[in-house]
């Protein structure tokens, strides 16, 4: 998805974790909650590479809740943003 304008500070982000099946978490924010704003994330993307055909910023194991960073045999993160879409993430445990 390619745009010239920012996303406004009320786009809504949702998250939830399932664990082998089961609804772990559940929550939602906005992009003015973020502790870094989408343009300050861009920036630390573009500061030494540029990426012609597009880049996707993804998100770590620091976006999980508090007490969310170990995995069952399989987690699910979905994680999505108004307007954009959604990643899901799938973690077998090992």
């Amino acid at each position: 998805m390619l745009s010239s304008e920012s996303l406004a500070a009320t786009t809504g982000i949702t998250m939830e974790i399932l664990r082998d099946g089961a609804r772990a978490f559940a929550g939602e924010a906005t992009l003015a909650q973020l502790k870094r704003t989408p343009a300050v994330l861009v920036s630390y993307l573009t500061r030494e590479t540029t990426f012609a055909d597009g880049v996707f910023l993804m998100p770590g194991p620091a976006s999980s809740p508090l007490g969310f960073h170990r995995c069952a045999r399989v987690t699910r993160f979905r994680i999505e943003i108004a307007g954009v879409g959604r990643l899901v993430n799938v973690v077998a445990a090992g």
